[in-house]
Order: C-alpha cells, then sequence, then structure tokens
C-alpha cells in the first residue's frame, strides 16, 4: 500500500533508523516530510510497526486508526491485519477480524471461510472454532436449500469436534453444534441431536451435565434411543438388544448414566485445576507464576497422575501453550514429552513451533532445537539455526558457546575459533556491555584456543590483552596464571612469577586490587613457589610480606565491619602498623618465655587454611571460579552466577529484543 511503502522509505531515514524516534534527529537538521505523508497519521504507526514488528502497543495503535478510517482504510487495514497475524499469530480476535473484513468486500464467503480455515491452524481454540462454523453455516443458506453448503458446515463442526471438543470451556461450541441439528429439522432430526448431545455429554469437562439433560429429555422421543445405541460398543450392546419401546429407552439410558460416571469423575479431577485458570488467550502480558505453576502442575498430572492417552495430552498442551506461549519452560516440557515418547520428528516440530513465535528472536529454544537437529543427524539444519542465532544475537556469550562446541563436535575447529574470536571482537567493541561477560568469553577463548585448537600462543595474547582490559579481575588473572602452568613451558615459572609481582605491585598504591585481594595474591604466589617453583630463596623472601599483608587484610576487614579494638579510620596506615608492631611484640614475647604452642600448626592453619581464608585459594577459580571455562569441573556459580554470564550480563546481549 501507499502509505505503507511510504513508512519503510521513512524507516531507513535518518530519523527514525535504529531506535524508531523522532528524537534522535539532529535538531539541525530536522527530518521532514511531504505534505502527503504528513496528512495521514498512519504513516509514522506504520514505521513503528516496521522498526519494532515484536512492539504489540504499536500494531494495536496503527490497527486501531485504521479500523476508524472505514471505507477508506479497508485495504490498509486488510494488510494490517495479515502483517500483524504474521507476528502474532495466536491473537484469535484478529482471524475473526480478518475473515469478517474478507466476507463483507469482494471475497465474500469463500475467502472469509479461507482465512478462518488458516486461523484455526495457527489458533485452535473453540472461540475461533465457533466462529468458524458460525460462518460455515451462514453459507449453508437456509435448511434444505443447500445440501452441500449443510455437508461442508456439519464437516466443519467435525473438525472442531476433533481439534477443541474435548476442551473445559468448549461448551459453547457444542451448544451451536446441537442447535445446527436442531434447526437443520428434517428426517431423524431428533436422532442427530440425541447422538449429538451424547458426544458433548462423554467429554471430559464441566459443561458434559448440561448435555446428559439433553439427551434425558429426548431419550423418548421416537427412534432416539435405538440411534444412540446403534453407537454402543459391542460389549454394552447385549444390555439394550431384543428391547423396544419404553423397556430400550430405559435400557440405553441406564447404559449412558453408566459410561457416564468416569466422565463425571474425570471432570472432578480436572476441575480443581481448571478453577484456577484466569486466562485462556494469547497476550503479550506476563501470566503470573500461579497461574504458570497451576499449568506445570495440570499437565504433570495428566502425563503421570492420570496417564492421559498421547492426544488428549498433546492437546491440553496446545491449550497451555496459547496463553503461556511466550514462556520456554513449558515449549521444553513440551518437546520433552514427545521425545519421551519416542517421537523426536515431532519434538522437532514442536521445538520449531515454539522458537518461530513471539520467541524467535530470543536463543532459548533456538538453541534447545539445534541441540536436538543434532542428536537426529539434521546437521546442516542445526548450523543453519546456529547461524540464524549469530546474525541475531552476535554478542550473546552463550550463543558464541554453544555454536563454536557444536562446530567442535563436528571436526571443524577452524570454524569455531572463528566464531569465538569474532564474538570476542564484537563483546569487546561494545562500550556499553558488560565487561565480565567479555571477560568470561576471554577466557572461555583462551582455554578453547590453547586446549582444543593447540594454539597456546593466540590464547595467552587473548588472556593479556583481557587484562590489559579488566585490570582489576581477580579471577582473570588467577585464570592467567592457572593457564600458564598447564602450558608447562621452560621458563613459566619466570612468566608466573614476574605477573605476581606485576599485580601485587612494590606497595598498595600501586596495586590495582583490593587490601583483602592483595594478600590473597600474595598468598597464592607463595602456593605457586612452593607447589611448582625451583627457587627457595624467592620462597623465604616472600614469606615476610604474606605475613604482612594478612595482617593488613584482616585490619582492612576488621574496618569494614566496624569491629576491633581501635575505631580505625580509612587509609590510617598508622595503626595498621601499631597492630603489626603489637602482633611482633607478642610473637618476640612468646619466643623470650619459650612456651611452647599447643599446636605448632594452630597459627599457619588459622591464616592459611580454613581460618582467615577459608577454602585454599583453589577454590576461586577451580570449582567455585573458572571451571566452566575448562579449569575445573563444576560450574561456576560462584565468581560467574549473576555477576557475569547470566542473563542479566552476557547471555541476552545484543539481542535487540525488549
Amino acid at each position: 500500500s501507499l502509505a505503507h511503502s511510504r513508512c519503510r522509505s521513512l524507516v531507513r531515514s535518518p530519523a527514525i533508523e535504529g531506535k524508531g524516534s523522532m528524537a534522535a534527529t539532529d535538531a539541525e537538521h530536522p527530518v521532514t516530510m511531504d505534505a502527503e505523508v504528513a496528512e495521514d497519521p498512519t504513516v509514522a504507526l506504520w514505521a513503528a510497526t516496521t522498526s519494532e514488528p515484536w512492539n504489540f502497543e504499536a500494531w494495536m495503535a496503527l490497527i486501531s486508526a485504521l479500523e476508524k478510517m472505514g471505507e477508506a482504510g479497508r485495504a490498509n487495514l486488510k494488510q494490517a491485519y495479515e502483517v500483524f497475524l504474521g507476528e502474532f499469530p495466536l491473537c484469535y480476535g484478529y482471524w475473526d477480524k480478518l475473515a469478517k473484513l474478507e466476507k463483507a468486500g469482494e471475497g465474500g464467503v469463500g475467502a472469509a471461510l479461507a482465512v478462518y480455515q488458516r486461523g484455526v491452524q495457527a489458533v485452535p481454540c473453540p472461540e475461533l472454532f465457533l466462529s468458524y462454523c458460525a460462518c460455515a453455516v451462514d453459507a449453508a443458506g437456509h435448511p434444505g436449500v443447500d445440501p452441500q453448503g449443510e455437508a461442508l458446515a456439519r464437516a466443519t463442526f467435525e473438525e472442531g469436534v476433533v481439534a477443541v471438543g474435548g476442551e473445559w470451556k468448549a461448551g459453547n461450541f457444542w451448544d451451536f453444534f446441537v442447535r445446527f441439528e436442531d434447526e437443520r429439522g428434517g428426517e431423524g432430526k431428533d436422532a442427530r441431536v440425541a447422538k449429538t448431545a451424547m458426544r458433548g455429554a462423554m467429554q471430559t469437562c464441566g459443561f458434559a451435565e448440561r448435555f446428559m439433560k439433553i439427551l434425558r429429555e429426548n431419550m423418548i422421543l421416537p427412534g432416539v434411543a435405538a440411534a444412540v445405541a446403534a453407537d454402543f460398543a459391542d460389549e454394552d450392546q447385549g444390555s439394550v438388544a431384543g428391547l423396544n419401546g419404553d423397556a430400550l429407552a430405559a435400557a440405553v439410558l441406564a447404559v449412558v448414566e453408566r459410561l457416564y460416571q468416569p466422565v463425571r469423575e474425570e471432570a472432578q479431577k480436572r476441575g480443581r485445576f481448571e478453577e484456577k485458570v484466569s486466562r485462556t488467550y494469547f497476550h503479550v502480558k506476563p501470566v503470573s507464576a500461579e497461574q504458570r505453576g497451576n499449568w506445570h502442575a495440570y499437565l504433570d498430572a495428566a502425563v503421570t497422575e492420570w496417564g492421559w492417552e498421547r492426544a488428549a495430552c498433546v492437546t491440553l498442551f496446545k491449550r497451555c501453550l496459547i496463553p503461556c506461549n511466550m514462556y520456554a519452560d513449558l515449549w521444553e516440557k513440551y518437546a520433552d514429552y514427545l521425545e519421551a515418547q519416542g517421537d523426536l520428528a515431532a519434538a522437532t516440530a514442536a521445538l520449531k513451533q515454539g522458537s518461530g513465535g513471539p520467541l524467535r528472536r530470543r536463543p532459548d529454544l533456538k538453541l534447545l532445537l539445534a541441540l536436538l537437529q543434532e542428536q537426529t543427524g539434521a546437521l546442516p539444519e542445526a548450523r543453519a539455526v546456529y547461524t540464524d542465532l549469530l546474525a541475531i544475537s552476535p554478542k550473546a556469550v552463550e550463543v558464541l558457546i554453544r555454536a563454536s562446541n557444536f562446530e567442535r563436535r563436528c571436526n571443524a575447529v577452524p570454524a569455531a575459533v572463528v566464531i569465538l574470536e569474532d564474538g570476542l571482537t564484537a563483546v569487546r567493541a561494545d562500550e556499553a556491555g558488560d565487561i565480565k561477560s567479555a571477560t568470561f568469553l576471554a577466557l572461555h577463548t583462551a582455554t578453547f584456543l590453547a586446549q582444543i585448537a593447540k594454539d597456546a600462543r593466540r590464547g595467552r595474547e587473548i588472556l593479556v590483552a583481557a587484562m590489559e582490559k579488566d585490570p582489576t579481575s581477580l579471577l582473570l588473572f588467577q585464570a592467567y596464571v592457572a593457564y600458564e602452568q598447564q602450558q608447562s613451558l621452560p621458563d613459566f615459572e619466570a612468566k608466573v612469577g614476574e605477573a605476581y609481582v606485576a599485580a601485587i605491585g612494590e606497595s598498595e598504591e600501586a596495586c590495582k586490587f583490593s587490601l583483602e585481594e592483595r594478600a590473597e595474591l600474595q598468598l597464592t604466589h607463595l602456593d605457586f613457589h612452593h607447589d611448582r617453583g625451583t627457587n627457595i630463596t624467592a620462597i623465604r623472601a616472600l614469606q615476610t610480606p604474606l605475613r604482612k599483608g594478612l595482617l593488613k587484610a584482616g585490619l582492612a576487614a576488621q574496618r569494614k565491619s566496624g569491629v576491633g579494638p581501635k575505631a580505625y579510620g580509612a587509609g590510617d596506615k598508622r595503626a595498621a602498623e601499631e597492630v603489626e608492631a603489637e602482633a611482633e611484640a607478642k610473637k618476640a614475647k612468646v619466643a623470650a618465655e619459650a612456651v611452647p604452642a599447643a599446636d605448632p600448626n594452630a597459627a599457619y592453619a588459622g591464616a592459611y587454611g580454613q581460618g582467615a581464608w577459608g577454602a585454599p585459594p583453589q577454590a576461586g577459580w577451580g570449582a567455585g571460579g573458572y571451571a566452566h571455562a575448562g579449569y575445573g569441573g563444576a560450574q561456576p556459580q560462584a565468581a560467574w552466577g549473576a555477576a557475569g554470564y547470566d542473563q542479566s550480563g552476557g547471555y541476552w546481549q545484543g539481542q535487540g529484543h525488549q
């Protein structure tokens, strides 16, 4: 349309490029619209939806404006509905609006039915099937006029029975089906009504009782009992064989009541979950935690406790995923269920569906999809998913690592290195990004280069550059030390020693770390020389600085907590010297009196082991810190959890999704 084409040219203009806001325009050079564009208020609304197609409120504003234009806006309104439903296909009300718009136009009923057919494929719900069937009934015309149209309408109802007939809130759909059969009249009308009511009554839903009432009332009508009995299973035929009249009606009703009993009981079990479901339709507004928890419990009960058949479970999953469409955990639950059923193709299709909706700009489900495709041998498809994710989220750390590991498993190590290094360059170049995400990615990339690509030199370059970028990261420095130790080069002792000296500094002022961190560096420096070094002189030379560092670090901790023998001020070096002198004097006095300690290792253990410093220094980068990047075994929750690698940091960074 004219408005739509003009809005696309506006999107490319400096006025709204990137953020979609006129505020970005240079005040000295404002962007002006020609008179025709300025007169059309929908141009800016089109531009907003084009630049941010996931912006639900922008779509609502555009559609509302077009609907108010009446006939003048019909063509653009139809286009808006189509594009909007491509972005939000679960909004069944807009499928209904589009169908009615088509019905009122040149396409008529045929075009409307085509829209409804597309709609119920996208969002199979009782509400949309109700409108779909109503359109089909209108197309059939008056009873007896168009037998072919009547057959088409009945087929539409049957389609709805299969898709949504067992849904808890499908009562209105069944009411309409019963009324349709009643209004069609003709021979066998009473029997058709009774049999339709019987089918509605056998649904394990809260509405079943009202259809049992219809069945009871109609059972005495001529031909009804025989028609209902004809659909009984073989084991129930004996109960009604040879009976006629009232006796047959009573016998048939007795069988129906017996069949209805487990239906009633099942409905009661479902009711405790159904009464907590407050939203059955899709909306971009969040679903409450209580609602999502209820769905999880409901699905678990259906699958494990009640042992529902697969078709019923799939229907419940699909119903849940209409209001909860934007929650990846429920899509994953659905795919897991299908996989447990041994149907990997269906599980893959479910993940494709979930990752193709409103979540398509997020990596959650696409990462799961890629893993499943790889498992089933669909490597080109999995690679395409990673390529798509890298285009959408080029700075998302989790995506970069997953994509590189995929290539590694495919024996394409050079491709994996390119992914990591290109990603690291992008993350470092992002001035607004999280420095800890860049640090983590640098650690992972260096490890990958050293251990997988066998390029320790390049890995070292990346770590050194990372330390220059993030000079106050104690974890990064410890990882660098561990990296050099693993390489075991001839001069590694000198390299590590030089790195420690540079990090610790000649004085507290020259050190970029806190007193506590500086003391920990001194401690691990001594550890290194004890464990890997050969220079006893260096070991002895480190003892005194370590003792002073531990004392000052302990004093700093006292000042921070507000406890201790004196109210020390910040930066009070004299107080620190007093504490050190007091400790030395006490130590000399104890030595002079030659009083043996109860445990000669007690003081050493207190400063070096579990007392002052908690776990051994390796815990900072091993199990608790840098394990995920390749130096340990456990997940790096302690050091990397929320601060560096979680959703607030690198995972979602750079995705372009609000």
